[in-house]
């Protein structure tokens, strides 16, 4: 489990295909110094299980399924890389609860320079729509972001400086793939009333307080 608050970023160095699992290198410049074996890092997003780690370098073994299902696939060497270690026991969540479980890969159709920082619309996921809730939290590339707008086939977050900094936002560019995990507590929700109701409708999140 993770709270969408990045950590470190780091670049990427390599994926290779071993048997039937990909070995993924990341390069760090600061690794941390407590790291161990099979401990969980989200990795843009994307829970892994380290396997193998050195002074500036930490690496994962990826089945087929995760490459196939998040935007893995896309990177190039050097490209920066956003890392978070799992939550402990009593830590502060500062952003929102997030699985690590890619739910589908966006695209930036547009990146808006603010006064305040810079506005980001994210396409690609229109049968997905409905899990995006105005002002409701969502995971782009493992960090935690408020939705500040709603359209019909894309959505918008608004980034503070802070965030551009120390992320690997300050790289993107239009056109750029990115991994989005939607807010766990909605899907739950559009579950249980999947099952209960027929569906999940405005009218019933508005029921529900949302």
């Amino acid at each position: 489990m993770f709270t969408g608050l990045i950590q470190k970023t780091g670049r990427f160095h390599s994926k290779v295909l071993q048997k039937n699992n990909y070995r993924l290198k990341i390069t760090i410049d600061n690794n941390w110094n407590d790291l161990q074996k099979g401990e969980s890092i989200a990795v843009n997003g994307i829970c892994l299980t380290l396997c193998e780690f050195s002074r500036n370098n930490i690496e994962f073994d990826v089945m087929q399924e995760t490459m196939d299902k998040t935007a893995l696939n896309y990177y190039t060497e050097g490209e920066t890389i956003n890392l978070e270690r799992s939550l402990k026991t009593g830590e502060r969540i500062g952003g929102h609860i997030v699985l690590g479980h890619i739910d589908k890969v966006g695209v930036i159709n547009s990146i808006i320079d603010d006064v305040s920082g810079n506005r980001i619309r994210v396409g690609g996921i229109e049968e997905e729509m409905r899990y995006i809730i105005y002002k409701g939290s969502i995971a782009i590339d493992g960090i935690s972001l408020t939705v500040s707008n709603v359209a019909e086939s894309e959505f918008e977050v608004s980034i503070i400086p802070y965030t551009i900094e120390n992320t690997n936002l300050r790289k993107k560019q239009i056109g750029d793939k990115v991994n989005i995990e939607f807010d766990y507590l909605t899907k739950i929700v559009e579950r249980l009333l999947n099952k209960e109701r027929g569906g999940l409708t405005e009218e019933k999140l508005k029921e529900y307080g949302f």
